[in-house]
């Protein structure tokens, strides 16, 4: 892992974010986007702009989806990850190419596993 120590990741690409310090700042801001809806800009289209006019968008509810697999669920949320949030993190991407995507997430230790070959 990275420490990130400018303010890129709000504007830029997306980001997996599980710090309170940085979730803070993104919950005051304004409220998280519920993930069913950003799931249907997919489908449906994108706003014109984003949410709230703002740099980021924060999506709420990945967790919940990831922690709703039967465990061990690592190949069936995988493929639904693949299938969902990659075509919408690309769509987002292509749609809004100067504004970040968040996912608010509790932390690491109970959906990912870090391995560090060296």
């Amino acid at each position: 892992m990275r420490d990130m120590t400018s303010r890129a990741w709000q504007k830029l690409g997306s980001s997996i974010i599980w710090s309170p310090e940085l979730l803070g700042q993104l919950v005051l801001g304004g409220g998280a986007i519920p993930l069913r809806v950003a799931l249907g800009w997919v489908t449906h289209g994108f706003p014109a702009i984003p949410p709230g006019g703002k740099s980021t968008v924060l999506i709420g509810g990945l967790q919940t989806v990831l922690e709703s697999f039967p465990a061990p669920a690592t190949e069936p949320a995988f493929t639904w990850l693949r299938q969902r949030i990659k075509p919408l993190v690309r769509a987002f991407q292509s749609h809004w190419g100067n504004v970040g995507l968040v996912f608010a997430m509790d932390g690491p230790d109970k959906l990912f596993t870090f391995n560090e070959e060296l």
